[in-house]
C-alpha cells in the first residue's frame, strides 16, 4: 500500500521547485496521528484507530499512513497508546 513515506520518497529525492513545494504539502496536509483529516488530535482517532485495529472499519491509505504513529510498519496497540499519550502530554 501507498503510504505517506513513499509519497515523501518521491520528491525528496529531487532537487526542482516544484518537488520541494509538493513535499512541504505534503508534510503540512498529513499529522500522525490524525486519522479523521480534522486536523486535531482527539478522542475521534483513537476511536476510529481503535475501529481500525478490531478491524471493524477500513481505512483509505491516507489513513493508513498517519496510523503508524510508532513508524514501525504495523498498525496495532502500540499506535494507539502512542496516540492516547500525545493527546494527554498536549
Amino acid at each position: 500500500k501507498r503510504n505517506l513515506a513513499l509519497r515523501k520518497k518521491i520528491f525528496e529525492d529531487k532537487e526542482d521547485e516544484q518537488s520541494k513545494r509538493q513535499l512541504e504539502k505534503l508534510e503540512q496536509k498529513y499529522t500522525l496521528g490524525d486519522v479523521n483529516f480534522d486536523g486535531v488530535l482527539n478522542i475521534l482517532d483513537v476511536v476510529s484507530l481503535v475501529n481500525y485495529v478490531l478491524s471493524i472499519i477500513t481505512f483509505t491509505d491516507e489513513q493508513i499512513a498517519v496510523s503508524d504513529i510508532t513508524q514501525d510498519g504495523v498498525i496495532n496497540i502500540l499506535d494507539i497508546v502512542t496516540l492516547v499519550n500525545i493527546i494527554l502530554d498536549s
